[in-house]
């Protein structure tokens, strides 16, 4: 057994450690505002991945992200297309994961698992590229997007948490069933791990897996594109769902509402929607826990975790005015990623916690046996291997806002939207007369200039993408936009 898993751990090492440094390098950039250098780094990235990388997903997800929020929308498009390809046989068909790769991960540790994407990165990432989409025109594909994100989510309601607790049942009879596997205290376990795990515990999800960013999404895009009174009940229902999920975006939601009651379709009154998407979403951090395990003389093993921190560098508020608002309309709370990748990750701690601690079982039971039949160079073997594969997996998609807020405005008669967060962020331009979508990221607070991403709601180009707002003459930021 050893042999192979040494294999194993060579390889996802490696992987691992570029992972990790990959990560905070795109993090850095991001956090810089130095859109391109991510979206480059990124794409050298992607452009290098195998069909069989057991990492691709993640890095494709970077790869997305990035080039949207440099401007680079065709390679967006690419890089999200491909995130669909490789976990598109997930949806219905294929199990999460096989017999095989669940005794590597046991055997070695959870980073040799195919990184799948989690339920809020695969509809994430398909209303991200419906936003591509919309911004090339292309309204039928971007539809398609909007649709691949309500599978996935229904695909979440239908197997996340089934599949979870069955693949837990499995890890627990592979336990039970292993004669070489000593017994835990569970009592002990329980209470080093409590302590690292706490601020999770009050994090609340939404109704069945879903994202209030997207229900709004696919509110604004029925009414605007509405072809028919099918695809204006289609908008009411998801405006009303938002509402239902996240209270203080009801004020917004009312004009939304009004607006859908009052449209003809395909002629919806000209407004414009911005959505802030502040911050960065959660990262995953390895902590070592003291596991007990009684196998011979082996009192103490330390097991791997991957431990949730939220960033708390993003900006809170976001101000939009024009001519005609007078001081400007403040962005409402819309979707918190925290909430959404939090509760999904505790829902799979569990799991997690369950496999790593019979890993780290079977592995000090494994030293005990090297040291008594080869004495104390078997039993240095078997350290030196407990001490080199365990690593906790903390793959995920880091260049998620954190939040997500919400600000609603007639298209202005000029084109002209001042944004300010609790400073001016510039002068964004958007197209007369029609209903567009502005898509503002800034990924930290003092991040130097927002991506910009101003989108109008037609089959014409878009106006600008994702470009630094332009400032005013002497660089301030006043309602009337002079």
């Amino acid at each position: 057994m050893l042999p192979l898993a040494a294999a194993a751990f060579v390889v996802s090492a490696g992987c691992q450690s570029s992972y990790r440094d990959h990560s905070k390098a795109v993090v850095a950039d991001l956090e810089t505002g130095s859109y391109a250098a991510a979206a480059v780094r990124c794409r050298r990235v992607a452009e290098s991945l195998d069909d069989d990388d057991i990492d691709a997903v993640v890095y494709l997800l970077e790869a997305g992200r990035t080039a949207q929020v440099a401007g680079e929308i065709d390679s967006s498009v690419r890089w999200f297309g491909e995130v669909h390809d490789r976990v598109r046989p997930y949806l219905d068909t294929e199990a999460e994961a096989s017999l095989t790769e669940g005794a590597a991960t046991t055997i070695v540790n959870q980073t040799v698992s195919m990184y799948r994407g989690t339920p809020s990165d695969r509809m994430l990432a398909a209303a991200l590229n419906a936003v591509n989409l919309l911004s090339l025109g292309e309204i039928d594909d971007a539809r398609v997007e909007l649709n691949r994100a309500a599978d996935w989510q229904q695909d979440a309601v239908n197997r996340f948490r089934k599949e979870i607790e069955a693949e837990l049942d499995r890890t627990r009879e592979a336990a039970d069933d292993d004669d070489e596997a000593p017994d835990v205290p569970a009592k002990v376990v329980d209470e080093q791990i409590d302590a690292h795990f706490g601020n999770l515990d009050d994090l609340t999800a939404y109704s069945d897996y879903a994202n209030p960013f997207i229900d709004h999404l696919r509110g604004v895009f029925s009414l605007t594109f509405a072809a028919d009174e099918g695809d204006l009940d289609k908008a009411r229902f998801a405006f009303r769902q938002v509402a239902a999920m996240e209270p203080e975006t009801q004020p917004m939601l009312v004009a939304d509402l009004e607006a859908v009651e009052g449209a003809s379709p395909g002629r919806p009154s000209p407004t414009t929607w911005i959505y802030f998407l502040t911050g960065l979403g959660p990262r995953l951090e390895q902590i070592y826990i003291p596991v007990p395990i009684p196998a011979g003389n082996v009192n103490f093993v330390s097991a791997a975790f991957p431990v949730m921190k939220f960033d708390p560098d993003f900006a809170a508020s976001l101000t939009v005015a024009s001519g005609a608002e007078g001081d400007g309309v403040a962005a409402v709370p819309l979707a918190d990623m925290d909430r959404i990748v939090g509760v999904e990750f505790r829902d799979r701690l569990p799991l997690i916690i369950t496999q790593e601690i019979l890993s780290a079982a079977l592995k000090a039971a494994a030293t005990y046996g090297l040291r008594e039949n080869f004495g104390p160079l078997g039993q240095l073997v078997g350290i030196g291997y407990q001490a080199a594969s365990t690593a906790a997996d903390t793959r995920m998609w880091r260049s998620v806002p954190k939040r997500f807020m919400l600000a609603r405005v007639p298209t202005p008669p000029d084109g002209r939207l001042a944004i300010a967060t609790d400073r001016p962020l510039g002068e964004v331009s958007v197209e007369p007369g029609v209903s567009n979508i502005v898509m503002v990221t800034l990924p930290a607070a003092d991040t130097p200039t927002p991506s910009v991403l101003s989108i109008p709601l037609s089959d014409r180009a878009p106006v600008q993408a994702a470009v630094a707002p332009s400032p005013t003459s002497d660089g301030k930021i006043r309602p009337d936009g002079s």
